[in-house]
């Protein structure tokens, strides 16, 4: 288990994640982010939410809102258009 707490930044594959603090629980490969909002980015594209829980093994993302906080995702298709 790795923690880290106050302003957090990690970069990983082509994604950047801000929070206020990070849990990554190794034999599980679970990246868990909470804060005011945590925010993944993957170039133009982002979620945010009150709690993101990012499984690495299959690429999965669960984004919790809180009291009061919306889950908000920004995702840009390109030329293809949504399929």
């Amino acid at each position: 288990k790795i923690a880290a707490s106050g302003n957090v930044r990690i970069k990983f594959d082509n994604r950047l994640a801000v929070t206020d603090e990070a849990v990554y629980i190794t034999d599980q490969r679970l990246l868990t982010l909470t804060g005011a909002p945590a925010r993944v980015t993957s170039g133009q594209d982002q979620v945010s939410g009150k709690v993101i829980k990012f499984y690495r093994d299959s690429g999965r993302i669960e984004v919790q809102g809180g009291s009061g906080k919306q889950i908000e995702a920004i995702f840009h298709s390109g030329d293809k258009g949504i399929q």
